[in-house]
């Protein structure tokens, strides 16, 4: 199973260079169909994520982000 999941960049006065993940709740039995699911959402993703940016109200900034679609080594959902 394939899954699509989201990895911000992220900086803050407070903290080391760090990294949030999140996943979305689709499973997808292909990667193809993984990747195409992605690419819908890209235009979602960038406004998601520069709302969080402005909601951190300088707590921390996004310096960058990717979606990208990973396996299972189970081959079951995560």
């Amino acid at each position: 199973m394939w899954k699509a999941v989201l990895v911000l960049f992220i900086v803050s006065d407070l903290a080391p260079p760090s990294m949030m993940l999140g996943e979305f709740p689709e499973v997808f039995l292909t990667e193809s169909d993984c990747k195409t699911f992605v690419a819908s959402k890209r235009d979602d993703i960038k406004g998601k994520v520069e709302i969080v940016a402005a909601d951190a109200e300088q707590a921390f900034q996004v310096i960058g982000h990717r979606a990208s679609c990973v396996m299972d080594t189970s081959g079951q959902p995560t």
